[in-house]
């Protein structure tokens, strides 16, 4: 048993389409219409057949289910059960590395949480999920699950650590990485700026190299404070974050109105304290149609923090000339919205 062992490697299962299951595996539709969070983390690392991997080591596997759902429902509270028990994992003795199981299609956000709580944690943390349900004919996930489990134990191995999204046989930064299909097992992809693109690529790849890739961080403009994680406490108290996306034909904004309402009516006078911060999925390089700019001053009189970022997939993003408006609570990153909101919320948590 992995108790036997002095190193072990921990598996985390949130749930996801690599614990998913199709109704009829074997019919005419089999690679559509599964339900995700089917199958315990147990059963998904005895198919991956992680022995392979550990054995040679001499090394033990153990398993937690934190979560099971589909990763379109990940929220505060399961980020605080994962975050508690990859904290419980890195200071337990026995345990070498820490890898994590969750959905595609938040896993992006999760993974770049993680990194701004345990950068600097002394162990190695690998997320990684599948783009097929577990009983597909073509299950990508033991494969993934694998290919994580080997990056995690040659990072402990070469005495380095951090956090990491392995997918597809390549290696991704959190704070980088973007889901950018639906349907191919390809379904993620780091942005590059040109200055080390070269020098990133030929690194990715996990079976062509033995020492583990390493990237040099984005520079965000803003300097984001970095809560210091409490496994006590309370995800209900933790900033609320929304986030406005922008678009043609933006003759208004009902919602942005009913945020400076929020902010301003007496009438929801028991819900002014609940809205913190907003991000503005903004267009082009930066920027947002000028029907906003009023309510956007309105909610920045009020004390809400403005992040502005770029919706657009690839490519540095930064502000248009005259576009940033001058205000200590208004901040333009180039991280992308979903996970400028999760920056935020860190900061505020951080300065509080």
């Amino acid at each position: 048993m992995s108790a036997s062992f002095s190193k072990n490697v921990v598996v985390l299962g949130t749930g996801g389409t690599i614990a998913g299951l199709l109704p009829d595996a074997k019919g005419p539709n089999a690679s559509s219409g599964y339900d995700a969070a089917q199958l315990s983390v147990s059963a998904i690392t005895d198919q991956a057949d992680l022995a392979s991997v550990l054995k040679p080591l001499a090394w033990g596997l153990r398993s937690q289910q934190v979560a099971q759902v589909d990763s379109k429902d990940m929220d505060r509270s399961i980020w605080q059960a994962l975050c508690s028990s990859c904290l419980a994992h890195i200071n337990d003795p026995l345990v070498t590395a820490v890898v994590i199981t969750h959905g595609t299609d938040t896993m992006a956000e999760t993974a770049y949480l993680l990194q701004r709580l345990f950068e600097h944690a002394q162990k190695p943390l690998v997320i990684t999920g599948a783009m097929r349900a577990h009983n597909d004919p073509q299950a990508d996930g033991p494969q993934n699950l694998r290919d994580a489990v080997d990056f995690a134990t040659r990072l402990a191995l070469a005495g380095l650590a951090g956090v990491w999204l392995v997918f597809d046989g390549v290696v991704h930064e959190p704070s980088r990485v973007k889901k950018v299909s639906a349907q191919s097992k390809h379904a993620f992809h780091s942005y590059e700026g040109d200055l080390i693109k070269e020098r990133i690529d030929p690194t990715r790849l996990i079976g062509m190299h033995r020492e583990p890739a390493q990237f040099d961080p984005l520079q965000d403009p803003m300097a984001w404070k970095t809560w210091v994680f409490d496994p006590q406490s309370d995800p209900s108290s933790w900033p609320v974050i929304e986030l406005l996306t922008c678009h043609a034909d933006m003759l208004s904004s009902r919602y942005l109105e009913y945020l400076v309402d929020l902010k301003t009516n007496i009438n929801h006078k028991d819900k002014r304290e609940s809205l913190s911060g907003l991000v503005i999925s903004g267009l082009g390089s930066g920027t947002w149609p000028k029907v906003l700019e009023v309510p956007l001053r309105q909610l920045l009189e009020q004390g809400v923090w403005l992040v502005l970022c770029s919706q657009v997939p690839w490519g540095r993003a930064q502000p248009a000339k005259g576009a940033l408006i001058e205000h200590e609570h208004f901040v333009f990153s180039t991280l992308d919205p979903a996970k400028a909101k999760i920056a935020l919320m860190l900061h505020l948590m951080a300065s509080a």
